[in-house]
């Protein structure tokens, strides 16, 4: 919440309460009260309405423009004005560490990561859960299987065990995480390839699709499906060229066209 909605709440409040009692000793001027009450009423919702919509175009920026840096500049604004509380206040540089993560500012997650640690123990689950996913991202950044399998090993414990109303959410991050993991690895790649292709078959905002894309090229490519995973890698660097696997995509599109131009200029 808005310190400007708060504000507006207290005045609504305490505005009601002085209608009520306005009405009791001055009745005959009880419609210019009701009105003003209107008034403050709406403007609240007013307000609650201009933040909602500013809160989804930033959104978006993120979403359908695929620009990680931009975002992360928008929304710190937007927050400065926010009541926030602890928990709030985590889940929000949770998510700055993968976002900052997507557009290639690796360093900056792991110092964001490392600061949180402090407040591990007394994480609830469902932030716990956001917090070491993002620290499967960093790992998986910088390839240390031996610590993502730990990782990922109480990723599902908290997702399992977690309330009603949060656990299929996690479970279906999990499985992401999971079929991540497997490109990772190099194993069970027809699954992770099955699950990555669900984006074929819904509407999904465009920073999934580049995402599933990119993780469908790589599985192509540890397949041995050159021209496949090219068309793949392209798609990821014409539509998310800000985003840090854009860049990924390029290195490994080079490494592809050159083993090609050796197969066919080898007459044997």
């Amino acid at each position: 919440m808005s310190k400007l909605r708060l504000i507006m709440l207290i005045v609504s409040f305490f505005t009601l309460i002085s209608l009520s009692v306005l009405i009791i000793f001055d009745p005959e001027k009880w419609l210019a009260y009701f009105l003003f009450s209107v008034i403050i009423l709406f403007c609240n919702f007013r307000i609650k309405r201009i933040e909602r919509d500013r809160l989804l175009a930033i959104t978006m920026i993120y979403l359908n423009e695929c620009n990680p840096d931009r975002y992360l500049c928008e929304i710190g604004k937007y927050q400065k004005s926010l009541i926030k509380t602890r928990n709030g206040r985590l889940l929000n540089l949770i998510s700055k560490a993968m976002i900052l993560l997507d557009g290639g500012r690796v360093e900056e997650t792991e110092e964001i990561l490392k600061g949180i640690a402090k407040y591990e123990a007394k994480l609830s689950p469902f932030v716990r859960f956001w917090y070491y996913k993002a620290w499967f991202y960093y790992l998986e950044e910088n390839r240390r299987t031996e610590k993502i399998e730990e990782l990922i090993a109480e990723l599902f414990r908290i997702a399992n065990s977690a309330p009603l109303r949060y656990r299929t959410q996690l479970l279906d991050n999990y499985q992401l995480i999971l079929c991540r993991y497997y490109v990772l690895t190099g194993t069970h790649l027809e699954r992770a390839e099955r699950s990555f292709s669900e984006v074929f078959t819904g509407n999904y905002p465009k920073l999934v699709v580049v995402i599933s894309h990119y993780y469908l090229g790589l599985i192509a490519y540890k397949q041995g499906l050159y021209q496949l995973a090219l068309d793949r890698l392209h798609y990821v660097t014409e539509n998310g060229p800000k985003l840090h696997i854009s860049r990924k995509s390029s290195q490994l599109i080079k490494i592809i066209n050159k083993k090609l131009d050796n197969y066919y200029s080898d007459p044997f």
